[in-house]
């Protein structure tokens, strides 16, 4: 009988892992498709250019801000999509290290979307000239540069609905497993056994 050494079989279980590296990519393919979902699904504000200015009405205002409120949706739905995805199929990494890769991977898809959309909603309707008098059609962007939090700036905001969403999914994924062990028998001895 051969025996392998216990170096050489701690060696071969820490083999590269292919699954976190696709689980990655899929995670960031996931964001520009959400980016694309908002920039195609997001409220379209008219706005209108006069002699005297750019003119807002309140219902276009809230257009506006409803493209923010859209995006945290998706954002969210993407945020438990990857929560999902990293509790099931990255079980070996089960953890801190899972968590933390649902959360990093959904802050940098968050990102991918935001950029994705605002790229897609800015070749889709060209800004507004303020020389120019017309009725010009545009969306909210989802940077929120005059966001503040307790004074101070947080144009990043809207990042925070996907990691969060990721980690609550991952909690849960972890506190329903710590009650299904929980139900399971101590011994498999069938004589030991209730």
């Amino acid at each position: 009988m051969t025996t392998v050494p216990a170096a050489a079989a701690e060696s071969s279980s820490r083999r590269f892992d292919p699954t976190a590296l696709l689980v990655g990519v899929g995670m960031l393919v996931l964001g520009a498709a959400a980016g694309t979902l908002w920039a195609f699904t997001t409220p379209v504000a008219t706005v209108e250019v006069t002699g005297d200015g750019v003119a807002f009405s309140a219902a276009q205002t809230a257009r506006l801000f409803g493209g923010v409120a859209v995006f945290g949706l998706i954002a969210a739905g993407l945020g438990l999509l990857i929560g999902v995805l990293v509790w099931v199929l990255l079980t070996k990494a089960r953890g801190p290290a899972g968590v933390l890769f649902a959360v990093v991977g959904a802050a940098s898809s968050s990102g991918i979307a935001m950029q994705v959309g605002e790229s897609i909603a800015a070749a889709r309707f060209p800004g507004i000239d303020a020389h120019t008098v017309g009725t010009y059609r545009m969306t909210g962007g989802l940077w929120l540069t005059d966001a503040a939090l307790a004074g101070l700036p947080t144009p990043w905001l809207l990042l925070t609905c996907a990691p969060g969403m990721a980690a609550l999914v991952y909690f849960i994924g972890t506190a329903g497993a710590s009650d299904t062990a929980d139900d399971e028998p101590e011994s498999s001895d069938p004589a030991t056994a209730p």
